[in-house]
């Protein structure tokens, strides 16, 4: 008898649950859709309201694996924010309550490696989106020709998900996500002098560039066929929500970020209007007058929590905090600790000193942190907001 199971995870939990701790989980309801032996069983709790629900058994994407082979994206923040900021998005346009999320199953490796290449002039059934080798580019100042062993690349991956519904034991397609991630960064290497520069292009420059490429996408995808039948176009009637996604440089410990999103209706061929997705990260190890536009106290309140912490602890071997913000305000505050413990009773006294700490950022922050050494996760600490820490512990 072959089952399907259908369950919630928030991120932050499943992070948990991979790294091998057993948070409190509130009471499961399990609703069985029909009494078919290949019934799919949804489970859900209240702590996972408003996430979407994930299917298994785990179908991956078939372009898993693709982004990795990018030369031009080493970032993996990148690749895991993109997912994530597309996630929350997506929300706004497929509720949660009704689509479970899947890995997208459309978009084929070959139509996703010919999408990712350059353009090739010469033959009438390219559909590459990047440049045409041989072509010229500016990069702030600089003037940069495209060359077969150097490409400019402004499109570095696609990524897709999935939003489905059930019927008669099956998963029915009712709305995808596509996220372009767009790169403004070239690595001019200079041979004559054996000096490498890293070049880079303004954000709206790269934005721009991503909603030119998702202008020429858009046919594409509405005429990608069924392999099994190619009378069948697979996103025929589904609604498709498009994403531009800048990529941040690899030296970098914060992510890039979503920056524009446009909803193509189900019975459109035609892109709507883009919308501006107010979304950044910044490093709160530094100060910025950028940072102090959105929260003029987040600095200060991350640098008296850090430097609370070295008081007692002066031997730990590094801190890094992150602000998310988006629309505005501060959606989360990411830190994490790098920890060598000697000890049971050392583990708990940190783990319940910087829950005590955690407890003096401002109420409204959603604060979430973690604690490891190189080869462990010791314990996570979270503050929901208007609310007091909790210590999770994993590897005790």
């Amino acid at each position: 008898m072959k089952t399907k199971s259908i369950i919630r995870f928030t991120p932050f939990i499943l992070a948990l649950v991979l790294l091998g701790c057993r948070p409190p989980v509130p009471d499961v309801d399990q609703a069985v859709e029909d009494a078919d032996p290949n019934r799919i069983i949804s489970i859900s709790n209240e702590g996972t309201a408003g996430y979407f629900s994930t299917a298994l058994p785990f179908e991956p994407s078939p372009t898993r694996g693709l982004i990795h082979q990018s030369t031009v994206t080493v970032n993996r923040a990148d690749m895991e924010q993109l997912e994530r900021s597309m996630m929350r998005v997506a929300t706004d346009f497929f509720d949660p309550d009704a689509y479970y999320l899947r890995e997208g199953q459309t978009l084929s490796w070959n139509f996703a490696t010919n999408v990712l290449s350059p353009f090739d002039e010469g033959d009438e059934n390219s559909i590459g989106l990047n440049p045409p080798i041989g072509s010229e580019h500016r990069f702030g100042n600089e003037t940069i020709r495209s060359r077969s062993r150097d490409q400019v690349r402004h499109l570095s991956y696609i990524s897709e998900h999935n939003f489905v519904t059930t019927s008669d034991g099956e998963f029915q397609l009712e709305g995808v996500s596509i996220t372009l991630a767009m790169n403004p960064f070239y690595l001019y290497t200079d041979r004559s002098r054996g000096v490498e520069n890293l070049l880079y292009m303004s954000e709206n420059e790269i934005i721009a560039i991503g909603q030119e490429m998702a202008d020429e996408l858009l046919p594409l995808l509405r005429d990608l066929r069924d392999p099994s039948d190619p009378d069948v176009l697979l996103l025929e009637g589904v609604p498709i929500l498009l994403g531009i996604f800048v990529l941040e440089s690899h030296a970098e410990i914060t992510p890039g970020r979503l920056a524009a999103v446009n909803f193509i209706e189900a019975d459109s061929n035609r892109l709507g209007a883009w919308e501006t997705v107010h979304e950044r990260h910044f490093n709160l190890q530094n100060s910025s007058s950028d940072l102090n536009e959105y929260d003029p106290n987040i600095y200060d309140e991350f640098t008296f929590f850090a430097n609370s912490i070295e008081s007692h602890y002066p031997h730990h071997s590094g801190i890094t905090g992150q602000a998310h913000i988006v629309d505005g305000d501060v959606y989360r505050v990411n830190i994490v600790f790098n920890m060598h413990f000697l000890g049971f009773s050392e583990k708990l006294s940190f783990h319940q000193l910087v829950a005590q700490f955690a407890n003096e950022f401002s109420p409204e922050y959603d604060v979430r942190i973690i604690v490891r050494s190189p080869n462990n996760i010791h314990g996570a600490v979270t503050r929901p907001p208007f609310s007091e820490a909790d210590i999770h512990m994993i590897s005790w």
